[in-house]
């Protein structure tokens, strides 16, 4: 069932059935999904190729990393901050991901005890 409550017959065979059309919840065909694949690996590409070229070519960057190397040279305890981030970002992840597991277990304990404590 689909979120939007409908059911599609995939029995295959017989008459058409009404149920086979094309529902608001339905999935897209496998035709649309290869298509939007290409589109969005494309698109990708295109993303790619501007970043590399940009930063290959264009001279001013070269002025753009002199004043952030300098800043950070400046700043150290910033330059270590921004070195972190991506490894704080994962300890918090896992963190949330511990808590709800957490919450998660004690839920199934006070459901595994409340039928015994309900004679």
């Amino acid at each position: 069932m689909y979120p939007s409550g409908h059911e599609i017959d995939n029995t295959g065979g017989g008459s058409p059935s009404p149920h086979r059309a094309k529902l608001a919840g339905a999935p897209p065909t496998t035709g649309r999904r290869v298509i939007w694949f290409a589109f969005w690996n494309v698109l990708s590409f295109g993303v790619m190729f501007a970043i590399f070229f940009a930063i290959r070519d264009v001279e001013w960057w070269d002025g753009a990393f002199k004043a952030c190397f300098r800043f950070f040279y400046a700043h150290e305890t910033l330059a270590v901050l921004a070195a972190l981030t991506p490894f704080l970002a994962s300890l918090l992840v896992g963190w949330g991901y511990a808590q709800r597991a957490r919450r998660r277990r004690a839920r199934e304990a006070a459901a595994r005890l409340e039928p015994q404590s309900n004679p």
